[in-house]
């Protein structure tokens, strides 16, 4: 378990703000719908896991941003979402 700060407004209308902290768990088995911490093309992003016709698709929470449909064989899901930690 480790926690990063949050880049980007991806995330924004989850509840995930760029500044925030979030703790992120390893060893957990993802399913569909968890927020991952997923890394694709040498690339580290935080989204919703889901799928299409088999296939792992990851998901924005901001329209402004574009699915990702990575390749299953370069994708790996390095930690899921615990918490997220705001500062004021």
């Amino acid at each position: 378990t480790y926690m990063l700060e949050v880049m980007g407004e991806s995330m924004k209308d989850a509840g995930i703000l760029e500044g925030d902290m979030v703790l992120v768990e390893r060893g957990r088995t993802p399913r569909r719908g968890d927020i991952v911490l997923a890394l694709v093309d040498n690339e580290y992003t935080l989204k919703y896991l889901e799928t299409d016709k088999g296939r792992p698709v990851l998901v924005p929470a901001n329209k402004a941003f574009k699915k990702i449909y990575p390749d299953p064989n370069k994708l790996r899901i390095e930690a899921v979402l615990k918490a997220v930690i705001r500062k004021y």
